[in-house]
């Protein structure tokens, strides 16, 4: 109906960040009673998730990119390779 199903927390994770959100992704601000500044990350969070995926992923994506295309065109030179060999040892037979 639009509206949430209860008024006051009843359990304990009506008060956590993940609940609330999901709670303001599905009712909106009506649904809402208090801001919606829970929604986005603070500073802290934000620098913390960037030095995550600095971690995690120390290549940039063009990088990783040329990488795959590289391996790519090493695995067709092997085909082709194979192909070539292959057809040299059936004209021998």
């Amino acid at each position: 109906m639009g509206k949430r199903p209860y008024e006051q927390p009843i359990e304990w994770y009506h008060n956590t960040v993940r609940y609330k959100k999901r709670m303001l992704g599905r009712y909106g601000f009506e649904g809402n009673k208090e801001p919606a500044g829970f929604a986005w990350p603070t500073p802290e969070e934000i620098k913390i998730l960037q030095e995550y995926e600095r971690v995690a992923f120390p290549e940039s994506l063009q990088e990783r990119w040329k990488k795959l295309e590289e391996k790519k065109q090493i695995k067709a030179e092997k085909i082709k390779a194979r192909h070539v060999f292959i057809s040299f040892i059936t004209d021998c037979v």
